[in-house]
């Protein structure tokens, strides 16, 4: 189990849920985005180990959700010159400039940081173990099942600037 402190004074949440899939995959799509934009040149998000990079997972631990959210992880590669720590604290300046609750998770290997933006969208990063490139996920508020589709493509690669 992984703990988080309480959000700092005055930041508030406010989910917006997703009104389909595709607003879903946008919206993670743009923030992983705008954080490989804010790392340094060469920079590149890399799902292609992993065979995809997204896709939906029940919200509840349950048979039968009834919510599901949209998910992406992907490896963050850089030039041999940046340290993966440096690329963890990086990002999470880039999110706290952007508004949103930041902070280190216990039980889980460091560095690592999780930002949580005021509409609900999630952002983790975490360096698993050195060597090695640090992983970031991004995920969605749930949205009902019903909007659910498997059809709706997600790039496997990002690369800072390219969008």
């Amino acid at each position: 189990m992984t703990s988080a402190p309480p959000p700092p004074s005055g930041w508030q949440l406010h989910p917006v849920i997703p009104a389909s899939q595709q607003e879903a995959q946008d919206t993670v799509l743009r923030y992983l985005t705008q954080t490989v934009d804010q790392l340094p040149n060469g920079v590149t998000f890399d799902a292609s180990r992993y065979g995809t990079a997204g896709g939906n997972t029940p919200c509840e631990d349950k048979p039968h959700s009834t919510t599901e959210l949209f998910s992406a992880l992907g490896d963050l590669n850089a030039p041999p010159d940046i340290h993966p720590d440096q690329l963890v604290s990086l990002a999470g300046d880039a999110w706290k400039r952007w508004g949103w609750w930041v902070f280190e998770r216990d039980g889980i290997p460091k560095p690592n940081l999780s930002g949580l933006s005021p509409d609900g969208y999630e952002l983790h990063i975490g360096v698993p173990g050195l060597p090695g490139s640090p992983h970031i996920t991004g995920t969605s508020p749930c949205f009902p099942t019903e909007l659910v589709r498997d059809d709706i493509p997600f790039p496997t690669t990002i690369t800072a600037g390219a969008g």
